[in-house]
């Protein structure tokens, strides 16, 4: 902590400047990311490292773990003396906890740090994002009492005994990697300390940027399990099965399949389109010019990296054979006479029989 108890005030010429956040500042294929504003702000007690000031996130909707983490900070009046404020992020339920930077420029344990100002907007991120720079190189190049310059820093340690100058970064997204849907969801805080008395300052603005790693996609049946079609009649309709790809994802997502190299079968469509928080369904068809049992397997892969494998199981059968009808011989006239005769005679002998 700063032992420094008093330092004269100093005016200060407040410094407006604009900075596109969101999207623009967030690596193209993070395409999942939600912005939750910052509440409670105000000014940031004097000297009290042991309370500061909370500024809090309320998080809901996020169904998947951290891909990234970016918090947008700006400081208005602008704080003096960069080197006392110390600012930390605490996930729901006040664990873990990252400090995004601290006492910058100190490395000392009594070190009163730089004496650049506070104003920003500044995006603090993992360093793995391009183009964010160390917030304690651009300190050092201010020159006299000015603000650092607004810009997207990557976290960094914070300053005091055994610090060096500039600091390395530290890993933010690893500290937040392993919270669950649960964990994330609820009551963030980003706390700020004062270390030292004489230079005071305010937070206007804040924002929590959470990139959600994307849900898997499913299926019903799951991958594995074998597809039995129904029996196929040769010179029939085809028979088909469906199998159903659920997305829980915040974005649209696609399956492809590979037709099987059985070619009695076929699947559709590819790709298959499934939106997001839905489903949609692949037809596999299966018919044969010849009757018998036959095997394949179908391959499907989700835009997700998802691998899907499904034994494929199916029978044609041979059309039953329908008999044509005996023909009858047709009959001359004498054959129709003798016929015609035959059946009077048969009609004489029952009535004599019925008159005796």
């Amino acid at each position: 902590m700063n032992t420094i108890s008093m330092r004269p005030a100093r005016l200060r010429k407040a410094l407006a400047v604009t900075l596109g956040l969101g999207v623009a500042l967030i690596a193209p294929s993070l395409v999942l990311a939600q912005t939750f504003p910052g509440a409670g702000l105000g000014a940031i007690p004097d000297n009290a490292p042991a309370a500061g000031l909370d500024t809090t996130f309320a998080v809901s909707g996020i169904a998947a773990g951290i891909a990234d983490l970016q918090v947008s900070i700006t400081f208005s009046p602008a704080h003096t003396w960069a080197g006392d404020v110390t600012a930390t992020l605490i996930a729901p339920g006040g664990s873990p906890s990252f400090p995004l930077f601290g006492r910058i420029g100190s490395t000392t344990a009594g070190g009163v740090g730089d004496s650049s100002d506070l104003a920003g907007p500044y995006l603090f991120v993992d360093p793995a994002v391009g183009g964010s720079a160390n917030i304690w190189t651009a300190a050092g190049a201010v020159a006299g009492p000015a603000p650092i310059a607004a810009g997207t820093y990557f976290t960094t340690p914070v300053g005091g005994a055994g610090a060096v100058n500039p600091p390395a970064a530290t890993a933010l997204n690893a500290a937040f990697a392993a919270l669950t849907p649960a964990q994330i969801n609820g009551t963030w805080t980003l706390n700020f300390t004062d270390s030292a008395t004489g230079d005071t300052g305010s937070v206007s603005a804040t924002q929590l940027i959470i990139t959600q790693a994307a849900a898997p996609i499913t299926s019903t049946p799951a991958s594995g399990a074998t597809i039995n079609l129904p029996a196929f009649t040769v010179g029939g309709v085809a028979t088909t099965a469906l199998i159903n790809f659920q997305n829980p994802g915040a974005a649209a997502a696609t399956v492809t399949c590979s037709a099987p190299a059985a070619t009695e079968f076929t699947v559709g469509p590819i790709p298959l389109l499934v939106p997001a928080g839905g489903n949609a369904d692949v037809t596999v068809s299966f018919s044969s010019a010849a009757a018998g049992p036959f095997a394949g397997t179908l391959n499907c892969s989700g835009s997700g990296g998802e691998v899907f494998s499904y034994p494929l199981s199916a029978t044609a059968v041979a059309a039953p054979v329908l008999l044509a009808p005996a023909a009858i011989p047709s009959l001359g006239d004498t054959e129709r006479l003798l016929l015609i005769l035959g059946v009077l005679g048969l009609g004489l002998l029952l009535v004599r029989q019925r008159q005796s």
